[in-house]
């Protein structure tokens, strides 16, 4: 009896002091306590089977973890392809947004600090981390993991979306755009980038702490760029012109300060503007820009109402020119 109880007794302060999964640990001293120790086969055939029972279910858990590592180096590994395929879109729109000039190249749009990844391997671990974050999430939200669970599935999809990996992946951040801020000097058109001729996306539709938002010219300016900038991912070479479809962008903007920019930066990146409007609220300072237009209307024909269109040439008479017979 005392030769079993003072193994049993080491055996049990040597499990306390082990590194254990707490409800492990008080499961196997809670067998070992309730053990009656006057029959030492009866004890030693129970001692085996726990060690073999817990062996095999440790065996387990290391398959069990090995393939969940699988998985998330998988998933990262995938995921971090994604983002740099989106940074490498979001670096060749910007690079697109560039005119020369006599002094050399100047862009419409920059990034405010450059914290796209460079390398796919930058991101992993976070994408990794983000992976047990997401499923810890999941599994804290919902009792069954089930494919028929819409919010399950919906709750998924956000969590893996690419703009929440892009988030991720720049450390909750999201990259900052400069956007140059068109003005009556058009210094695009001959001199050097600056500072002050570039404010933040935000700035100009927002206003900040310091500074106003944009006037209703700089905002049209800004905003017509950034169509241009998000369109020129569709163009196949530099030399192809793309048409960019607008429904009646220029408002009542007719000030020559506002419209020769914006056309001046569409002409030279080549941008084809095709808008659609109310023939009323063209202005003429707007409409003279134009070499044709199309004369819309609904006809009804065999008990269906089709578009038909008209082509109007853009020739006009002005005050001091001469008419040429």
């Amino acid at each position: 009896m005392q030769k079993l109880s003072n193994p049993l007794r080491n055996l049990k302060l040597a499990i306390e002091g082990k590194d254990w999964e707490i409800r492990f640990k008080n499961e196997v001293l809670t067998t070992l306590d309730h053990m009656d120790t006057r029959h030492y086969t009866h004890i030693q055939s129970i001692v085996k089977n726990m060690k073999r029972f817990s062996q095999s279910g440790l065996e387990q858990l290391e398959r069990d973890k090995e393939r969940a590592e699988k998985a998330q180096n998988f998933w990262a590994s995938r995921a971090s392809m994604k983002v740099m395929s989106i940074s490498e879109a979001i670096r060749s729109m910007i690079a697109k947004m560039r005119l020369k000039n006599e002094r050399g190249s100047f862009p419409l749009v920059q990034l405010k600090d450059d914290i796209l990844p460079k390398k796919a391997e930058d991101i992993e671990p976070l994408l990794k981390q983000h992976f047990v974050m997401a499923i810890n999430k999941i599994t804290k939200q919902f009792d069954l993991i089930d494919d028929q669970n819409r919010a399950l599935d919906q709750e998924v999809r956000e969590l893996i979306s690419d703009e929440q990996i892009l988030f991720v992946s720049l450390r909750n951040r999201y990259p900052e755009l400069l956007v140059y801020n068109m003005r009556t000097d058009n210094a695009f058109m001959y001199g050097k980038p600056q500072r002050e001729h570039y404010s933040t996306w935000q700035t100009i539709n927002q206003g900040s702490k310091t500074k106003s938002d944009g006037s209703g010219g700089q905002k049209l300016s800004a905003r017509m760029v950034m169509m241009m900038m998000l369109l020129s991912v569709k163009s196949e070479t530099d030399q192809s012109w793309v048409p960019l479809v607008c429904d009646n962008p220029f408002g009542q903007a007719a000030s020559a300060h506002v419209l020769d920019p914006i056309f001046a930066v569409a002409e030279k990146l080549k941008f084809q503007f095709i808008v659609v409007t109310p023939p009323e609220l063209v202005k003429t300072e707007i409409s003279q820009r134009f070499d044709a237009y199309y004369k819309l209307d609904f006809i009804r024909e065999k008990g269906k109402e089709i578009v038909s269109d008209t082509i109007v040439p853009a020739f006009r008479i002005y005050q001091g020119e001469e008419v040429v017979q």
